[in-house]
């Protein structure tokens, strides 16, 4: 009796290393799965094309990441009803025989047939048919067996998203020095699957299991390295950007290509009446009738809003340009803040006044004259006429 087993073996680790082995008895299979070289140690989903990664009780990983921006990596993945492996994985064939195999022959897809001399690889992406049989010295040919795998040599597309609130005005895009900027990372495999994706921020050396999006406080978009890999190992670490606002709308595709100007300076506040102070002193009195008008300019990221309180009020209060006046009398104050697009916001402004409501009062009394008084003193020259 004799048997042909088929192994797909590690390009890189060949001594005594078999990663897949069927036996060619369809009544009789057995498989053998031994994991090699993982560089990230992620638990494996089952099925192919499955973006979700399993990194329960795993939160880091160390420096143990290949070099190069990209590879083809040299594992195989066992989905549920598919194998994948890359174009570096050797496939062997080793028979067995009761009295002696003579030769063994295989082909792929429709190619010709050819004699088996020694392991060979399938670098054509794609779904192949390997079907191979072996011949003993008497002239037994056993029945063919057939195995199918794809070949997957690409790695996993990565796009990161950056979003924060960016003001564009006159074209110049505004941030401010205390950004807090999201990042997202869409990673996706259409063959294999998605492996684990990894990250760092800056010049970190300890990179990440990306898991949710994350926040990075700077002034402009940080350094992220990112290094992806699918089911097979085949890696990337090169990405496209997208760069949003916080309305969601893009603005760059590279962080390279965005000129972005740090606004730090907080918008001017005036506080104006419509007519001129009385100055009693220092004292500025104002009547009922002044109007009281605010007024916010900023000259880099723009004006958002203006906020006032009068008086020993707590609260600001939303200011939408209405005239502001008092009727009372008294010592009045108004302070107000400003707040532009990028979040900087102006020290208090603040106008103390008196407003004068009460009326003057006016007496009338007689003043002092030169014409006597019926109380005055008679002399004794003064005739008296009867009544």
């Amino acid at each position: 009796m004799k048997r042909i087993s088929l192994f797909l073996i590690s390009a890189i680790i060949f001594t005594g290393l078999v990663i897949f082995q069927t036996k060619a008895n369809a009544d009789d299979d057995v498989t053998d799965v031994t994991d090699v070289n993982d560089v990230t140690d992620v638990t494996e989903a089952d099925d192919a094309a499955d973006t979700a990664i399993d990194t329960t009780g795993r939160t880091t990983v160390g420096t143990n990441i290949p070099e190069g921006d990209t590879g083809v990596g040299n594992k195989i993945f066992h989905g549920d009803t598919r194998t994948f492996i890359t174009g570096n994985v050797k496939i062997e064939l080793t028979e067995t025989d009761n009295i002696e195999t003579e030769r063994t022959f295989y082909r792929i897809n429709d190619d010709e047939e050819q004699e088996y001399t020694e392991s060979f690889s399938i670098e054509e992406e794609g779904m192949h048919t390997v079907t191979y049989y072996s011949v003993d010295r008497l002239g037994n040919r056993e029945a063919p067996g057939i195995f199918s795998v794809i070949v997957d040599n690409t790695p996993p597309d990565v796009i990161l998203n950056i979003m924060a609130p960016f003001v564009i005005n006159e074209e110049m895009v505004y941030a401010s020095e205390f950004f807090n900027y999201q990042y997202t990372i869409r990673a996706s495999d259409s063959a294999s699957g998605l492996r684990s994706v990894l990250y760092s921020v800056g010049d970190d050396t300890v990179k990440k299991y990306y898991l949710q999006p994350f926040f990075v406080n700077s002034s402009v978009p940080a350094k992220i390295n990112i290094f992806a890999e699918d089911k097979v190992g085949n890696f990337t670490k090169q990405y496209a950007t997208n760069i949003y606002d916080e309305d969601g709308t893009l603005i760059a595709t590279s962080a390279d290509e965005l000129v972005i100007t740090v606004d730090s300076t907080p918008p001017e506040v005036t506080i104006t009446a419509d007519k001129e102070f009385f100055m009693k002193g220092d004292l500025q009195v104002a009547s009922k009738d002044y109007k009281f008008t605010i007024n916010a300019t900023d000259e880099q990221s723009g004006l958002r809003s203006i906020y006032y309180r009068l008086n020993d009020d707590q609260k600001f209060i939303l200011y939408t340009g209405e005239e502001i006046t008092f009727s009372e009398n008294g010592m009045h104050r108004i302070e107000a803040v400003a707040v532009d697009r990028v979040g900087n916001t102006s020290p208090g402004t603040t106008l103390e006044f008196y407003v004068d409501t009460i009326v003057p009062t006016t007496e009338m009394k007689f003043g002092k004259t030169d014409a006597p008084s019926a109380d005055a003193d008679l002399d004794s020259d003064t005739e008296v006429l009867p009544e």
